[in-house]
């Protein structure tokens, strides 16, 4: 039986607002992926910023639907990796 966080959590994700476009949603979440991805590269690979990249996959996820949530969860995996890539970390494997 799913608790009470569970069912907000649904209703959240099932909700389709009303009045506001899907293209503006997903262009808005691109944009604050790029920006945390400049910001997280700038910031150097010392400086972990992992979670703030929740912050697009729950807009997208919430205003245009869970498999665009998902999208931008694999778009923010590779940002977080090619920004520290490009600062400088090397993984070893």
């Amino acid at each position: 039986m799913p608790g009470r966080a569970t069912m907000m959590g649904q209703a959240l994700l099932e909700a389709q607002p009303s009045g506001r476009s899907k293209w503006g949603a997903l262009a808005f979440s691109l944009a604050q992926l790029l920006l945390i991805a400049a910001v997280d590269y700038f910031s150097g690979y010392e400086v972990q910023i992992a979670v703030v990249y929740l912050v697009p996959i729950f807009y997208a996820a919430t205003r245009i639907g869970r498999p665009a949530g998902l999208v931008f969860a694999g778009l923010s995996s590779l940002a977080g990796i090619g920004s520290d890539l490009l600062a400088g970390e090397r993984y070893s494997s």
